[in-house]
C-alpha cells in the first residue's frame, strides 16, 4: 500500500470498521490533520477506526496506545455504572486482535498496549504533531491524559479531544483553556486545540 491515500477512500475504509465510535466528517477532519505529520499519537484507540484514518494520510510513525483491559476501561466508573457495565461486558482481547489484524500491513503503525500514564514518558517533549485523546473519560483519567501529553505536541501541532460534550471532560477543557490552549474547532462532541504562546506562556509546557 502506499501512502498516504486520499480523503475519500479513507473514509470508505474507516467507516467499514464496525467497532468504533467515529463518524464520517471526524475521519475525514482527523485525516486532514494528519497529512505531512511526522508523529501522530492516539490515546484510546479501541477497534481502530479513528487510528485508521491517521495511519491512511500519512507515511509517518502512528502510535495507538491502548491497555485493551478491562479494569483500565472502568476505572473511575464503577461496576454499578451504565458506563462500568458495558465495558465488562465487551470482549478487550477480541478487540485488541482485531485491530491488530487491521494494522497489519501498515509498518509505519505501532500499537502500544499500555496506559497512557505507562506509555507517555517514552515520547520526548515537542516531537508530536498531532494527540487524538480518547482513552478513558473519567474525569481525573481524562485531565491526567491531557496534562501528560500536551507538552509532546509540536508548537505547530494540534491536539484533538474527543467527546467534549460529557460532563467528565469539562475540567479537562478548561485545564487546555487556563493553560494557553485555544479551542480552534467545535465539532459538538470533539474538538481541535492549538496552543498559543501570545496568550499564555508556561515554561513547563515548552512552548515559549
Amino acid at each position: 500500500m502506499v501512502f498516504p491515500i486520499p480523503d475519500d477512500e479513507i473514509v470508505k475504509r474507516c467507516l467499514a470498521v464496525r467497532d468504533g465510535w467515529a463518524d464520517e466528517n471526524k475521519v475525514r477532519r482527523m485525516a486532514q490533520l494528519c497529512r505531512d505529520a511526522k508523529c501522530c499519537v492516539e490515546v484510546g484507540v479501541w477497534g481502530g477506526k479513528s487510528l485508521l484514518a491517521m495511519a491512511l494520510a500519512t507515511k509517518g510513525d502512528v502510535y495507538g496506545i491502548d491497555p485493551w483491559e478491562t479494569e483500565a476501561s472502568v476505572t473511575g466508573w464503577g461496576d454499578n455504572t451504565v458506563h462500568g457495565a458495558w465495558w465488562r461486558s465487551v470482549d478487550h482481547e477480541a478487540i485488541y486482535k482485531k485491530c491488530k489484524a487491521l494494522m497489519s500491513d501498515m509498518p509505519h503503525v505501532k500499537l502500544l498496549r499500555m496506559t497512557s500514564a505507562d506509555a507517555s514518558p517514552s515520547f520526548a517533549d515537542d516531537t508530536v504533531d498531532v494527540v487524538h485523546i480518547d482513552g478513558n473519560h473519567a474525569e481525573d483519567i481524562a485531565l491526567s491524559d491531557v496534562v501528560a501529553w500536551t507538552p509532546k505536541i509540536k508548537k505547530e501541532g494540534c491536539l484533538i479531544l474527543d467527546d467534549i460534550d460529557w460532563p467528565s471532560t469539562k475540567p479537562t477543557q478548561q485545564w487546555l483553556l487556563d493553560n494557553g490552549w485555544k479551542q480552534v474547532e467545535n465539532n459538538h462532541n470533539w474538538a481541535v486545540y492549538r496552543f498559543s504562546s501570545s496568550s499564555y506562556t508556561n515554561p513547563n509546557l515548552n512552548h515559549e
